[in-house]
């Protein structure tokens, strides 16, 4: 299902060693005109999720979070599509968002990545279904859902911490 990796915009996935890292995928690298990047490596030896971001080719700025500061990881679901979020028919626009939360700090959580894509087509109109049927059937769903609860389950597993949704 090549085709549905054009209709999402989320991180590379990738293990190195003991570490498992999330990066800037090349589409979002392009999308951000080449401005921004992030890696979050989350590295089993040292105990520690490695946060590197780079802002305007050369502002870098890292953080280290030991494994013991964190609380529990979010994972949140938010449609971006105005027409559908507020109850319309068509295609949502499916976004992920996975956080840290930390222990001792209330502000908000640790941003790590959104896996962003279209979703199943919805319809919630007053019209039978097969009003839509040429919608329906060619809709095209990204793969966001289903690699956006693999790496919050491979964290949740590394960290050893509750979800928290």
């Amino acid at each position: 299902m090549w085709i549905s990796t054009l209709f999402r915009l989320a991180p590379r996935i990738e293990t190195e060693g003991r570490s498992l890292v999330a990066s800037t995928s090349f589409l979002g690298f392009l999308c951000s005109f080449t401005l921004l990047q992030r890696s979050v490596r989350v590295d089993v030896a040292r105990e520690e999720v490695v946060l590197r971001s780079r802002w305007l080719w050369f502002l870098v700025r890292e953080r280290r979070i030991r494994f013991a500061d964190v609380a529990s990881v979010s994972y949140q679901y938010s449609d971006w599509n105005p027409f559908t979020s507020w109850g319309g028919t068509g295609n949502p626009v499916d976004c992920y968002t996975i956080s840290l939360h930390l222990f001792g700090q209330r502000r908000q959580p640790v941003h790590l990545f959104r896996f962003v894509g279209a979703g199943v087509f919805s319809n919630r109109s007053g019209m039978p279904d097969w009003y839509y049927w040429k919608e329906i059937r060619h809709d095209l769903v990204g793969t966001q859902e289903g690699e956006s609860r693999a790496y919050v389950d491979a964290l949740q597993s590394l960290l050893d911490v509750p979800l928290k949704t």
